[in-house]
Order: structure tokens, then C-alpha cells, then sequence
């Protein structure tokens, strides 16, 4: 009699430190409602501890092999939520006092794609590490109707598309700025939910990224991190997304 049977193996995990150190209690990582369907349409299983989440695949035995138990035939996205602790007994985490953000509400925002829409291009061994010094860290919170002062005559046009892999970000939405506009509105209800780069264009232009999700801006969240899959590496030990945080 044949029998059936499955099993679940770590497949990626998000682990943020402080100063070297694992963050601990001070960092919260949970799943965004948003891509809970997602998550469990791609048999997977979140499980979190203090400052490191871990994601584990389901995969069945097919008589000879253990396999994925779904295969990816497009790349997916699988967005987490942070809650950073400040104050008191915590420690003070110098990048978030240095988000200078113009939309929104400031957060830490961080995803696995280069410039170009490449997963995991700056792998090292089996890390790979979300924190740099350039502005990919700094993010923003925000509801589909957006909206910022201007200093006339500053910029010219306000420019939004979606991050995802496979390429660079296309400007599907495009709109001129007059010269004497001292505030810029954009009504994006009709795009998908998930996490945009924004551009004011002009004499000093302003590059952001926003993630759209009313129940984050509404909630204690101060962090969002985006993983992005076109493949299971089912690798042993499982691919680990880094994000390295300092006091100074």
C-alpha cells in the first residue's frame, strides 16, 4: 500500500539585528494581511520568535523525491510586517531618525530586488542582506489618496509605478506639475495593493518608496519587508534575509 506523505522544511528566513546582535524582543515580525492568500496558496507556514520569522515549505513525497507541494510559475511576493520598539529599556535605532521622507508615513522599507528587478542579486554564501546606506531603506505608509506641499516652481511632473521583479520600475502613472502649484494630490485607488517608487521630478528631484495599505498605516506598524520568489531553493541551511540595524 502506497503511502502518502508531506513534510514542511525551512525555505527562507528574516532575521534583524542590532549592532551585531540579535534584535530580539525589540523587533516583531509577522505576515501582512495582505499576503496571507499568497502565503497560504503557496504552502507555506509562517512561524515567528523574537527578531527572526521563518518561513517553511510544504513538500510531498512523490514515491522517490520530496517536491514542493506548488510550484511557482511566476514570480510571487510575500510582504512582512515590522514592529520596532523604541524607548525605554530599548535601544535607539539611528535609521529612524534619519527617514526624511515626503509622503506618508515614515517607516523602514526593504525588498530582495536590485535596481534592475533581480532577486537575490548581492547573495553572499546563503545571506542576503537588506540593509544598505542608500535610500532603499527609507520608506512610507500611505492610503491610495496621497497628497504633499511643494515649493513652486520646484518640480514638473509626479511620476508612480510598481515594484516587481523581472525589471526596473515603469512609470505607468504620469502627471505634469505647474509651476505654481504649491501641492501635489494622486488618487491611485485604481492600482494594485503593494509597494510603488514615487518620483518628483524637477530642480531637486525626490525618489520614495511607498507601500499602500490602510490597515499598516493605521496600525503600530514601523517596518515593511518585501521577499520576492520566482523559485524554491529548498537548501539547506535556508536562504537567510539579513537586516542590519545600529545604535549610532
Amino acid at each position: 500500500m502506497d503511502v502518502i506523505g508531506f513534510k514542511y522544511q525551512p525555505e527562507f528566513i528574516i532575521r534583524v539585528r542590532i549592532d551585531g546582535e540579535d534584535a530580539g524582543d525589540q523587533v516583531q515580525l509577522m505576515p501582512s494581511p495582505l499576503t496571507i492568500d499568497t502565503i497560504n496558496n503557496s504552502g507555506l507556514i509562517i512561524k515567528s520568535t523574537p527578531g527572526i520569522l521563518t518561513a517553511h515549505l510544504r513538500q510531498n513525497f512523490d514515491g522517490t523525491n520530496w517536491v514542493p507541494a506548488v510550484d511557482l510559475t511566476e514570480p510571487r511576493i510575500f510582504s512582512f510586517w515590522a514592529i520596532i520598539k523604541t524607548g525605554g529599556n530599548f535601544k535607539p535605532i539611528h535609521f529612524l531618525n534619519a527617514n526624511n521622507q515626503v509622503f506618508g508615513k515614515k517607516i523602514f522599507y526593504t525588498n530582495n530586488l536590485s535596481d534592475f528587478g533581480i532577486i537575490d542579486s548581492n547573495l553572499s554564501g546563503n545571506v542576503v542582506l537588506l540593509t544598505s546606506t542608500s535610500y532603499n531603506e527609507h520608506g512610507s505608509l500611505s492610503s491610495y489618496l496621497m497628497s504633499a506641499d511643494i515649493t513652486p516652481g520646484v518640480f514638473t511632473q509626479f511620476k508612480a509605478g510598481k515594484i516587481e521583479a523581472g525589471g526596473p520600475v515603469t512609470f505607468s502613472i504620469s502627471e505634469t506639475i505647474d509651476s505654481s502649484q504649491t501641492n501635489v494630490e494622486l488618487d491611485l485607488r485604481s492600482l494594485s495593493k503593494g509597494a510603488y517608487e514615487l518620483k518628483l521630478e524637477g530642480t531637486a528631484p525626490v525618489a520614495e518608496h511607498v507601500v499602500f495599505d490602510q490597515k499598516a498605516v493605521l496600525s503600530e506598524v514601523n517596518g515593511i519587508i518585501d521577499i520576492y520568489r520566482d523559485a524554491w531553493l529548498l537548501s539547506s541551511p535556508p536562504r537567510e534575509y539579513r537586516i542590519d540595524f545600529t545604535t549610532s
